[in-house]
């Protein structure tokens, strides 16, 4: 199977930010990754209407494998696994803050949500300021 930037992005996205390394909805790519034997239907979950999908060992494998050759062709030392671990933690806590923005309503939960966002984005961690 010949993987294009969708195809890693998906199995990236489970396997790294995917609340349980699940992954929400179906596509063209999704299918073909299912086909390809590197993703699995989980089906769908009491708390969504849509289907959710998980990594298999290949899919894991495969994942490891073109990320280990990224690394290679960057020339970048092999990162520090405790390091990595709460880096990948920080991302995900980024990435509920972004969340949780988005869906607040109340004036001043919604504001301080927005400064948080915002000061995220000053620093780096984010590449807009203003979410959704």
């Amino acid at each position: 199977m010949d993987l294009n930037k969708e195809h890693v992005a998906i199995m990236r996205h489970t396997a790294e930010r995917a609340a349980r390394n699940m992954y929400c909805g179906d596509s063209k790519e999704m299918q073909e990754l299912v086909a390809g034997g590197l993703m699995r239907s989980l089906g769908k979950k009491s708390f969504g209407d849509d289907e959710y999908f998980g990594l298999t060992e290949a899919g894991r494998v495969l994942l490891a494998t073109i990320e280990s050759e990224q690394r290679n062709k960057q020339g970048s030392p092999i990162a520090d696994p405790v390091e990595s671990s709460i880096t990948k933690q920080v991302e995900k806590l980024i990435e509920d803050i972004v969340f949780e923005a988005t869906v607040l309503t109340e004036g001043s939960c919604k504001r301080l949500a927005h400064h948080i966002v915002e000061e995220l984005a000053n620093h780096g961690c984010l590449s807009s300021k203003t979410p959704n």
